[in-house]
């Protein structure tokens, strides 16, 4: 964000020590970024090994718009609920956690509306 102009030191939240900490290091030297790194390779090798990168659906315009505003809507929810599927959800579950029950209604929620949204954007409803 901040390549394409957006002053991020501005916000609220990069005014958080941590997390000004965090933008004005390296990107890999922080270990979240690590983590999803090795979590998108990870990911990228299982596909390839199995022979799943291929495309199977056309995705064109609409398809790529729901990719991005679905990219950006996991952000805004991870960063709501204070993590991720591990850290919100399978964390505060073992923990015995109200949070993670919580986090399991509001995604199984999101899930049914998301499929459903599928063919607004040109996509199967699998």
């Amino acid at each position: 964000m901040q390549a394409a102009g957006w002053n991020l030191a501005a916000q609220p939240f990069w005014r958080i020590e941590w997390a000004r900490e965090a933008l004005l290091g390296p990107t890999l030297a922080n270990h979240a970024s690590l983590s999803d790194v090795g979590l998108v390779l990870g990911a990228l090798a299982a596909a390839a090994w199995d022979g799943g990168l291929r495309h199977r659906v056309p995705l064109g315009s609409p398809g790529a718009l729901s990719a991005v505003m679905g990219g950006l809507l996991m952000g805004v929810g991870a960063r709501l609920s204070y993590g991720c599927n591990v850290g919100a959800f399978i964390g505060g579950v073992a923990s015995g956690s109200l949070h993670g029950f919580v986090w399991l209604l509001a995604v199984i929620q999101g899930c049914w509306l998301g499929i459903r949204l599928r063919p607004r954007f040109g996509l199967p409803r699998r």
